[in-house]
């Protein structure tokens, strides 16, 4: 009985740590999806700032001093913010290879423990009057 209630509780503790590495990609996918949905906006407000600043020189001159100045601050944050999520994404990349062989790793050891309990679980015969 001891035994069993100790492959049991090897059990659940395996499946916390499932349970663990599931909650871990789920928040790296969402990091990612948010990373990319931040890239998306970055990348159309600059198509529009590329497409704007290509109008023809007739409509350039009718662009007040003060709104080019905004303009070039608007292209200068974008460049800025951009250069800010490359750097992340490539910050998350490096951690993920590097928590990526240890997540699989906990996971194959919790395997392998959970077959050996299994194995070792299996009824000898002599239980059936217990």
């Amino acid at each position: 009985m001891a035994e069993l209630e100790r492959n049991l509780r090897q059990r659940e503790l395996a499946l916390a740590e499932r349970e663990r590495a599931l909650a871990e990609n789920e928040s790296r996918q969402a990091d990612r999806e948010r990373d990319l949905a931040e890239m998306e906006a970055l990348l159309l407000a600059r198509g529009k700032l590329v497409a704007a600043s290509r109008r023809p020189v007739a409509a350039q001159v009718a662009i007040s001093p003060e709104e080019k100045a905004a303009l070039e601050q608007l292209r200068a944050e974008l460049e800025r913010q951009e250069a800010g999520v490359l750097e992340a994404k490539q910050a998350l990349r490096e951690r993920e290879a590097a928590i990526d062989p240890q997540a699989a790793a906990a996971l194959k050891a919790s395997d392998e423990a959970l077959k050996k309990l299994d194995a070792g679980a299996k009824p000898r015969g002599g239980l059936a009057g217990s």
